[in-house]
């Protein structure tokens, strides 16, 4: 037995069918635009001051509430916060050198993609983190928001072992027992990064 709906019935079933292909559509195109947009995407490069010398391990982590070796899951969202985009990216905390971080964080870099101007947005000389890829973070946390920022340029030092490796590959690799050691001995000594004359 066939169901024939009233007139009514069929305009609003018709008419939330189109307004779910449009839906559809227009993220689809979204989804894909940067796929099929013309011309290869331009890299602008911001500058970034600093009130102390973040060059300084000892002012660096003393300004920093966290030191540690992370790996980096996946990129997350970019948003505009305070007039500069900002791209959130999971972390999983291999080993915590200063503070409390643990578990998998929110870490969140300075710069992104703009579709406004069509160009991947970097501060400094900040290259865009990249999943699988094991760094050392220096970061400020934002506790109402639940996120860390680390220091432009000197805060994620990208670690010299092959992308996803395992946190034993990654903790006992040279180069992470040489930033170990150098980081450990600037908490030790660290010095305030604002100081008075």
């Amino acid at each position: 037995m066939t169901t024939i709906l009233p007139p009514s019935k069929r305009l609003l079933l018709a008419s939330i069918t189109v307004i779910f292909g449009v839906a559809l559509a227009v993220f689809l195109t979204w989804a894909t635009l940067p796929s099929v947009w013309p011309g290869p995407v331009k890299v602008v490069r911001v500058g970034g001051h600093s009130v102390f010398d973040v060059r300084d391990d000892g002012k660096l982590v003393n300004f920093a509430d966290h030191v540690f070796f992370g790996q980096v899951l996946e990129k997350g969202r970019t948003i505009k916060t305070d007039g500069m985009l900002k791209t959130s990216f999971t972390v999983r905390v291999q080993e915590a050198l200063k503070g409390s971080a643990n578990g998998t964080v929110t870490v969140k870099q300075a710069g992104g993609y703009s579709w406004i101007d069509h160009a991947l947005i970097l501060r400094g000389n900040d290259e865009p983190l990249e999943p699988g890829k094991s760094y050392l973070f220096v970061t400020r946390s934002r506790s109402q928001v639940g996120s860390h920022t680390f220091v432009t340029e000197y805060g994620d030092i990208e670690l010299r072992v092959p992308p996803y490796a395992n946190d034993d590959e990654v903790l006992s690799s040279q180069h992470a027992g040489e930033l170990r050691e150098r980081f450990l001995d600037a908490i030790e000594h660290e010095t305030p990064y604002l100081s008075t004359p």
